[in-house]
C-alpha cells in the first residue's frame, strides 16, 4: 500500500504525540515518587523501638517499602511491602498519632488484598489491604501524606496508558509473551498460553504444577471480562475469569486426556504489577476477539441456509461410548429432529416433532456434558408441546429438546442459525394469521384433511368431519376409539355458529395431545351419541391430534371457518 506524504506525516505525528505523552507521564510520576521517597524518614525512634525504613522503586508506579523494627534488646524484625500506587484509595491516606509515634496509613481501593507482604526473609508471603508508614514528626507526617495523595492520580493515569496495545494481535502477542512461570517460596508453577493458528480466537493454556500437567482450550470471545478478579491464597496471587453466562465452554485436559468442561480459568501472576497487566490485557482482548471471531461467521441468512449449516454439525457427534447421529427436517413450521444414538450395548432411535414457532428464542440454552456441547431448545411458557417417539413408542410430550455438537463453535453458530429460522418463521406466521376468514366448504374440506387417524400406544382414534346441516352450518364429528378390549364410537353434532372462537385450547397429558372446543358461554348445545345411543347435550368437543402442529392447525381452521349463512 502506498501512503501519501500527508497521511504518513499524520501517522508519524500521532505516534510522536502518544510517545511524548508516555514519556511526560513517566517523568511526572518519577517526580511524585521521588517526593514520597524524600518524605519517608530512614530512621524513626520511639521510646522502646527503633524503625528503619526504605522506599524503593520497582517500576514507575510500583514501590517496595521495607521497615525493620528493633527493640531495646537488639531483636529485629523486618517486613517488606510491595504495592502499586494506582491500587491505593486516595481518600484513605491519613496521618494520625499513636502513643509516641506519628503514623501514615494507606489502604487499597475496596480494601482488596493487593499489597504483597514478605516476612521471615521472604519465606512467608501473603497479601494485605493496608500498610502503615512512620513519620519523624507531625510536619513530616503531613508532607508524607501529601506526597502519597498527589502521586496516586498520576500513577493511575500512567498505568492506564502504559500498555500500548490496540489490535487483537497486539493483545494476543502480549499474553503469549507475558503469561509465564511463577516462582513461589516453596514451589514453581509453570504456565504458557499459545494461540491456536487453525481456529480463530482460540488459545491453549498449559500449566505444570509439581507432577500435575493440566491444559485448557477455549475461545477468548466467550470470556466475560466483567468477571475478572484478583485472588490471593498465602503466597499465591492469581486471577480468576469466568465465561459469559457461566457456560462450561473451557475444555480441560490432564495430560492428553479430556477431563470435562468448566466455566472458569485461573492464571497465576508473579506480583501485583504483573497481575494488573494481565487483567488489563484480558479485559481488552475479549471484545477484540469477538470481532475477530465474528469475521468467520457462516452465511445463515435464510431458512434453507440455516438448516444446511446445522445438519452437518449435528450429523455425527462422537462420545466415548459411541456416537450420536442427528438430522433436523423443517416442513413449513413443523420440525422433525431425528436422533440415533449408538452405544456399545444398545442403539436408541428418537424422533421429536414440534412446531418451530413454539420455541422460545430467548431460551436457546448452551450447555455441555463431559465430551459434547448441547443446545437446548425450550418451548415458550414451558408448555409440553414436543412429541417424543423412542424406538417407535410414543413417550410423554416434552418441554424442550436437545441438539448435540462436537465443538462450541458449531453450537454457537448453530444457535445463530436457529435464531434465523425462528425469526423467518415468525414472519411467515404473521402472514398466515392475517388471513381472517375461510369460506365454509373450503374450511370443512381443510378440516377433513387435517383431522384424521391418531395412534397412541395400543389405542387408535378414527376421526372424520362431515356436513350435517347446511342451514345451521352444522357439522358432524365422528370419533371411533379402538381399544384392546373394546371399540366405541362418539358422534358430535354442532353448529359452527355456537362455537366460542376465543376458547379453543390445546391440552396435553402424558403422550396424548388433543383440542378442546367450547360453545359460547358453555351452553350445552352439542348433541352427543355414543355407540348410536343419545347422550346428554355437551358444551365441549374433544378432537385428538397427532402433534402440536396438527392441534394448532385444527384450532386455526375452526376459528376462521365462516358460517354458511354469512357467505
Amino acid at each position: 500500500m502506498n501512503w501519501s506524504p500527508v497521511v504518513t506525516n499524520r501517522i508519524f505525528l500521532g505516534i510522536l504525540v502518544f510517545c511524548t505523552a508516555i514519556v511526560s507521564g513517566q517523568e511526572s510520576l518519577k517526580s511524585k515518587v521521588r517526593e514520597i521517597q524524600l518524605s519517608t524518614p530512614a530512621t524513626v525512634a520511639s521510646s522502646k523501638l527503633t524503625f528503619e525504613q526504605d522506599m524503593k522503586v520497582i517500576s514507575p508506579s510500583y514501590l517496595q517499602f521495607s521497615v525493620t523494627e528493633t527493640d531495646d534488646k537488639g531483636r529485629a524484625e523486618k517486613r517488606e511491602y510491595a504495592f502499586g500506587l494506582s491500587d491505593i484509595d486516595q481518600r484513605s491516606v491519613h496521618s494520625y498519632t499513636y502513643k509516641d509515634r506519628i503514623l501514615v496509613e494507606i489502604r487499597t481501593k475496596g480494601r482488596q488484598k493487593l499489597i504483597q507482604r514478605s516476612l521471615d526473609g521472604g519465606n512467608k508471603v501473603d497479601y494485605v489491604g493496608d500498610l502503615t508508614l512512620l513519620a519523624r514528626n507531625a510536619a513530616n507526617g503531613h508532607s508524607l501524606k501529601e506526597a502519597l495523595e498527589e502521586a496516586i492520580p498520576v500513577a493511575e493515569e500512567y498505568d492506564k496508558n502504559a500498555l500500548n496495545l490496540h489490535t487483537y494481535t497486539d493483545h494476543l502477542d502480549w499474553l503469549e509473551n507475558n503469561i509465564e512461570s511463577v516462582s513461589l517460596p516453596k514451589e514453581r508453577i509453570g504456565q504458557e498460553l499459545m494461540a491456536d493458528k487453525d481456529r480463530p480466537a482460540y488459545v491453549r493454556f498449559e500449566r505444570m504444577r509439581g507432577t500435575r500437567e493440566e491444559s485448557a482450550v477455549f475461545n477468548l470471545s466467550l470470556l466475560n471480562p466483567s468477571s475478572l478478579r484478583y485472588e490471593m491464597s498465602g503466597s499465591e496471587l492469581f486471577l480468576e475469569i469466568w465465561t459469559k453466562n457461566n457456560v462450561n465452554a473451557i475444555k480441560y485436559f490432564e495430560g492428553d486426556n479430556p477431563t470435562g468442561f468448566r466455566d472458569k480459568l485461573v492464571i497465576y501472576a508473579k506480583n501485583m504489577p504483573h497481575a494488573k497487566k494481565i487483567h488489563q490485557v484480558l479485559e481488552g482482548v475479549v471484545p477484540l476477539a469477538e470481532v475477530h471471531f465474528g469475521h468467520y461467521s457462516p452465511d445463515i441468512g435464510t431458512i434453507p441456509k440455516a438448516v444446511d449449516y446445522i445438519n452437518p454439525r449435528i450429523g455425527n457427534v462422537v462420545m466415548p461410548e459411541g456416537n450420536t447421529r442427528q438430522k433436523l427436517v423443517l416442513e413449513d413450521n413443523r420440525a422433525i429432529l431425528e436422533r440415533n444414538e449408538t452405544r456399545v450395548k444398545e442403539a436408541i432411535n428418537n424422533e421429536y416433532i414440534f412446531d418451530i414457532n413454539d420455541i422460545d428464542p430467548r431460551k436457546l440454552i448452551l450447555d455441555n456434558d463431559k465430551t459434547r456441547f448441547i443446545l437446548e431448545l425450550h418451548v415458550k411458557n414451558g408448555q409440553p408441546f414436543i412429541r417424543h417417539i423412542e424406538n417407535g413408542r410414543a413417550l410423554n410430550f416434552r418441554k424442550y429438546v436437545r441438539l448435540f455438537f462436537n465443538t462450541i463453535d458449531d453450537a454457537l453458530f448453530s444457535k445463530e442459525a436457529l435464531q434465523t429460522i425462528l425469526d423467518k418463521n415468525e414472519n411467515k406466521l404473521q402472514v398466515k394469521q392475517n388471513i381472517d376468514r375461510i369460506p365454509f366448504y373450503q374450511g370443512l374440506e381443510a378440516l377433513g384433511n387435517t383431522i384424521g387417524k391418531v395412534d397412541r400406544d395400543d389405542i387408535s382414534y378414527h376421526q372424520e368431519v362431515k356436513l350435517f346441516n347446511r342451514e345451521m352450518s352444522g357439522i358432524t364429528f365422528k370419533k371411533g376409539i379402538d381399544e384392546p378390549k373394546k371399540t366405541r364410537e362418539l358422534v358430535y353434532e354442532f353448529s359452527t355458529r355456537d362455537l366460542n372462537r376465543n376458547q379453543m385450547n390445546i391440552e396435553v397429558s402424558g403422550n396424548r395431545i388433543w383440542v378442546e372446543l367450547f360453545t359460547k358461554n358453555k351452553q350445552k348445545l352439542v348433541k352427543l351419541y355414543e355407540d348410536g345411543q343419545v347422550q346428554n347435550y355437551q358444551y365441549r368437543i374433544d378432537i385428538e391430534a397427532t402433534d402440536a402442529v396438527n392441534a394448532k392447525d385444527i384450532i386455526a381452521l375452526f376459528r376462521k371457518i365462516e358460517d354458511l349463512d354469512t357467505e
